[in-house]
């Protein structure tokens, strides 16, 4: 009745309707009207019938070229995807030698650090012993985040964890930036949060945390004139989707292609280029995605894809345990001598007896002549390694504690048998306090 209408509206008093069939498949229809009356003979009803098949001809051929356009995108942007990532692995790989070298060298700087903050009372060196461990610590970090290329899957086991709890932590985290000194600067910036009631996630707290404060000082360093930055959540039936969406200058398609990459950078030399590429790499190892969309002068949204949480419990914080009694006497297994020294003596110099050994063979020789109440050995050991250390102790001693310390970031080579020879793990470089709190917590466990 409305095509009516609309036909006497225009005039229109004559008409031919064609359907447009290729393949047993209707693609459409083809119209003909007139504004004056008029029968349609057989040589134009060929003419149209002709043309009909030809336009359903044409119209297959368009669909089908832009099913395989869709496809070749798609497999272009897998590739690159899978390009992406084995490059990731491979420079993870390459760096993870030397940052294991690196964290030796830093454990011994922190270490010579908190030694002679101890031993020397004077504020003015103090405070610029606290400016070296600052350094230090940072080139830790730095450590650290290389490392992170050559971790692919998750450590251990991804467990429930609260997004938006996450998320304020990030915030706040990050409120000197774009607060206080954007304030300073008279520049201001609107950083709001709309994640409603969102599910549970699959993942590890500290490494959402770490990406979205990337993501974070990223949008808030594309805003330097001020402008907004919202965080916005959503849920679907098996993910969870969290959004980071700034007002800023946005980046053109040529940047999008590439700021996953490590050591990309569009910010000089300001910027390491790691940010983005760390990013992407926990998100690969929650199971995860990440998404950008960005025009030049439009912002940019960056899309975070979750595993959803379903029926598993959210681990609860353990409760602080009470200081305990250090051991009376630990054995110190390491074969780099500036390390092993370091570390002993801060331990001295606390009032913990230190028996030293350079290696796996020397400490077992030890461990049968003099008994100690705890091991803590280095990983990475030309005759033996950490594991082994540990399950040579355990062999001899059962109830010996064994604390390993390591400066390669993953441990997932390590098969469940060799775990369990381990009461801790500890990264280096590792600090006094650290150290100490593992030494009272397997003393716990232990009973003394």
């Amino acid at each position: 009745m409305q095509n009516a209408a609309w036909a006497a509206a225009e005039g229109l008093v004559s008409g031919l309707v064609l359907p447009l069939i290729h393949l047993n498949r209707l693609q459409g229809t083809l119209c003909v009207l007139t504004r004056t009356p008029h029968e349609f003979t057989d040589e134009e009803m060929g003419l149209l019938r002709a043309f009909a098949d030809q336009a359903a001809i044409a119209i297959e051929n368009a669909r089908l070229y832009q099913a395989v356009h869709q496809s070749l995108q798609d497999l272009r942007r897998a590739q690159d995807e899978l390009l992406r990532t084995e490059k990731l692995r491979a420079l993870g790989q390459l760096a993870a030698g030397m940052a294991h070298d690196l964290n030796n060298m830093l454990a011994a700087v922190l270490g010579q650090v908190e030694l002679l903050k101890i031993r020397m009372p004077d504020p003015m060196v103090r405070e610029a012993l606290g400016i070296l461990e600052t350094a230090a610590a940072d080139g830790a970090g730095i450590v650290r985040r290389i490392q992170d290329f050559a971790r692919q899957r998750p450590a251990a086991r991804l467990s429930p964890c609260r997004l938006a709890q996450v998320v304020d932590e990030a915030v706040e985290i990050t409120r000197p930036r774009w607060k206080d000194e954007a304030e300073r600067r008279g520049v201001g910036i609107r950083l709001r949060t709309a994640l409603g009631q969102l599910p549970d996630v699959l993942g590890n707290p500290a490494e959402i945390r770490e990406a979205l404060t990337n993501l974070l000082i990223n949008a808030i360093e594309a805003v330097p004139s001020g402008g907004e930055i919202v965080l916005e959540g959503a849920a679907e039936a098996e993910a969870v989707l969290l959004s980071v969406r700034d007002t800023g200058v946005g980046m053109s398609a040529d940047v999008q292609a590439k700021i996953f990459e490590p050591f990309f950078t569009t910010k000089g030399m300001r910027g390491t280029g790691l940010g983005l590429s760390l990013v992407y790499g926990i998100m690969e190892r929650h199971g995860g995605r990440i998404a950008v969309e960005s025009a030049p002068g439009q912002g940019t949204v960056f899309t975070l894809r979750f595993q959803r949480a379903h029926g598993e419990d959210t681990p609860q914080p353990p409760a602080p345990s009470a200081a305990l009694p250090r051991p009376g006497r630990i054995l110190l297994v390491d074969d780099d001598d500036m390390v092993r020294t370091t570390v002993a003596s801060l331990l001295r110099a606390v009032g913990v007896q230190v028996a030293e050994a350079e290696g796996g063979a020397s400490a077992l020789a030890q461990l049968r002549g003099q008994p100690v109440d705890l091991v803590v050995t280095d990983l990475g050991m030309p005759d033996m390694t950490g594991w082994e250390v540990a399950e040579a102790v355990k062999g001899l001693h059962p109830a010996l504690p064994v604390i390993l310390m390591t400066g390669w970031q993953d441990q997932t080579a390590a098969t469940p048998e060799q775990r369990r020879h381990v009461d801790a793990v500890l990264a280096k470089p590792t600090r006094l306090e650290d150290l100490l709190r593992a030494m009272r917590e397997v003393g716990r466990r232990d009973g003394r």
